[in-house]
């Protein structure tokens, strides 16, 4: 008896007690208390969560957990709660209703990347503070309310506008009816018209250094996702992130960070020689960068230069291949001018980005009657909706979301609506599209025929192949 109170005293036998009764504790109070209020789900381990929604096939499983549990879900992911909303209505209430109750989640590596700096993963004084200053640089810049408002007074943009589209058609004229890779055309398309947006001057960068900057951009955005490990983890833990290279290796965080530096350093670059020439004052940095309320610092520009090229070029680009896609699979559609209906389609079945950004409850709050802790990441699952919609054509009475929704909506949405349906339309003005054999033998799902493979492992996803024939149509 006396060796055993021996051993039930001893300093291992006390730790080994106490996380027993943590564990224990734990489980109980997730499983008869929080998980009986919190939406349903599927179980995991206790804070390691439920390791099916991370990684690459993260994805297929929300899919899979959506047909099971419905228009919200939840579940645990290193003691991190994710609720995920799958429907319109759900979105809606969470995004309108509780829009103050609703903001930007920062995820671990963009944090460790950006540094603090930015918009797009802050949920910050100052990065709201960030955003309105966008809104009104950006809509309140006069070429950017002529084109909003079709007023062709001759400026810069409009005139960057119509010659870059000019330039694409006479690249698809000249391809004569032989397939085509789509994505680096409007890759350069793009990143010129928001170059002359952003800088206020014309991209003298070579073709080749563009779609190189466009790559490691894209590559990141398909494969850095919020349900992944390293996202995850307490940012507590960069420090020693920082400080072990192996453990960036294994989380795959060594790749985005290389990417993500020499984009940086490209358009550092090219900051520098824009502020050594003198911003034109109609550019977006200009106005920036003289904004008195602000009084933003080089290393806050350059991340805002690096928001507003990477996240415009490459999710307009992304769509705009999407669009091609689906031209060439509804070509009957596109017989007349391109309108709400056709561009509204072509969001549904793009889908550029599946969940959206990612969102945090400010509060806790109830969506469709289920629970939802103050501190949960929350997931707008676009594609479900858009997938609903496409379902019920006929019958819905709702708009696409490709721009999300609420308080943390897409800022540049109003300008890249106009954009896209302005390129779709001269491009459906002047060719019909078709798919090659090769795009139709890899995307057509055995599953189901009628239905394209549109996998996403990351923020973003692409057609699985961008390579097409343009046809003048009359020919």
């Amino acid at each position: 008896m006396e060796i055993l109170y021996q051993v039930a005293a001893s300093p291992f036998c006390k730790v080994a007690c106490g996380l027993a009764f943590f564990y224990g504790s734990y489980y109980f109070l997730n499983r008869y208390l929080g998980k009986s209020s919190l939406p349903p789900g599927p179980r995991g381990l206790p804070w390691i969560g439920y390791t099916p929604c991370l990684g690459p096939a993260a994805f297929d499983e929300l899919v899979s957990l959506h047909k099971k549990y419905g228009e919200v879900i939840s579940f645990k992911a290193l003691g991190n709660t994710i609720i995920v909303l799958n429907s319109y209505q759900a979105i809606q209430e969470a995004a309108v209703l509780n829009r103050r109750k609703v903001g930007r989640c920062t995820l671990t590596v963009n944090h460790w990347l950006a540094k603090g700096h930015g918009i797009s993963n802050y949920d910050t004084p100052r990065a709201l503070k960030l955003r309105q200053a966008l809104f009104r640089h950006l809509y309140g810049q006069d070429e950017v309310i002529d084109y909003l408002t079709d007023k062709d007074g001759g400026c810069e943009l409009i005139r960057t506008i119509k010659q870059e589209t000019g330039q694409l058609l006479k690249t698809l004229e000249g391809t004569r009816g032989t397939p085509v890779m789509v994505v680096p055309l409007m890759r350069l398309t793009i990143w010129r018209i928001m170059w002359r947006l952003v800088f206020g001057s014309t991209c003298d960068m070579d073709a080749e250094e563009i779609l190189y900057l466009l790559q490691q951009i894209s590559s990141n955005n398909m494969e850095n996702s919020v349900l992944q490990i390293s996202q995850q983890i307490p940012k507590c833990l960069l420090h020693v992130v920082d400080c072990i290279k192996p453990i960036q290796r294994l989380l795959g965080m060594d790749k985005l960070a290389e990417r993500y530096d020499s984009v940086c350093r490209i358009l550092n670059r090219e900051l520098d020689r824009s502020i050594q020439s003198a911003y034109r004052p109609g550019s977006l940095l200009h106005r920036f960068q003289n904004d008195e309320r602000l009084q933003v610092e080089k290393e806050e520009l350059g991340r805002l230069a690096f928001e507003l090229m990477a996240a415009g070029t490459d999710t307009s680009s992304m769509t705009l291949t999407w669009a091609c896609a689906y031209m060439a699979e509804h070509p009957n559609d596109f017989q007349d001018a391109v309108g709400d209906i056709q561009m509204n389609n072509i969001h549904r079945y793009a889908s550029v980005v599946p969940l959206g950004l990612p969102h945090v409850a400010r509060e806790s709050m109830n969506i469709l009657g289920y629970y939802v802790p103050a501190g949960a990441t929350v997931l707008f699952n676009l594609q479900a909706v858009h997938q609903a919609q496409m379902d019920d054509r006929e019958g819905s009475a709702t708009a696409p979301i490709p721009f999300s929704v609420g308080s943390r909506a897409c800022p540049g949405s109003r300008f890249a609506t106009k954009l896209l349906r302005d390129i779709v339309s001269a491009i459906s003005d002047r060719f019909s599209v078709e798919a090659t054999d090769k795009n139709i033998r890899k995307q057509v799902n055995a599953d189901n025929p009628d239905r394209k493979v549109r996998a996403s492992k990351g923020l973003t996803r692409g057609p699985v192949d961008g390579l097409y024939i343009f046809r003048e149509k009359g020919e």
